[in-house]
């Protein structure tokens, strides 16, 4: 949520697991609205939700290895959105000076009380609305490409190794 002005409006996706109720309270409390849903509930639900957000001038946040991974490897749900809606994907990774990586499926990063750290955006990718599955496959693999190129240049700013993707 600190990487992202307030005075534009940004809708998370989160998942319907108890554990996705969790992370919606907490950003609520950053100005940030959810939309509930993942592939495997409410997937449709979702999409229609967040096609109708950005036809509203809104933004949406997708964590795009989703809610099962594996770690670091971008799904193809972001970008099918991203073809639908003619919106561009703005990569964004961060990093803390002082962290914890949780043993989790998705190695979460917990920053740590007193850490410094840096958010670090990638240049934006765009999806074209005639895009066949090759093309929207290359999509796929650019842009978690560049997730993982800006994830560990974060890294290497606070001075760690980078997290290697599954």
């Amino acid at each position: 949520p600190l990487a992202w002005r307030r005075s534009a409006k940004m809708n998370m996706l989160i998942s319907g697991h108890p554990d996705g109720r969790i992370i919606a309270d907490a950003i609520g409390h950053f100005g940030l609205g959810t939309i509930v849903g993942s592939k495997s509930k409410g997937g449709t639900g979702a999409l229609r939700a967040m096609l109708r957000a950005l036809s509203n001038g809104e933004n949406i946040g997708v964590t795009p290895d989703g809610p099962r991974g594996p770690a670091m490897r971008a799904s193809a749900g972001i970008i099918a959105a991203a073809r639908l809606a003619g919106a561009p994907i703005l990569p964004l990774a961060y990093a803390t000076t002082n962290r914890k990586i949780l043993g989790s499926w998705d190695r979460f990063h917990l920053a740590l009380p007193f850490s410094r750290g840096v958010f670090i955006w990638g240049e934006e990718l765009r999806v074209a609305r005639d895009a066949g599955e090759a093309a929207m496959e290359s999509a796929r693999l650019e842009l978690e490409q560049r997730l993982n190129a800006i994830t560990a240049e974060a890294d290497r700013l606070c001075g760690h190794d980078p997290v290697r993707p599954a």
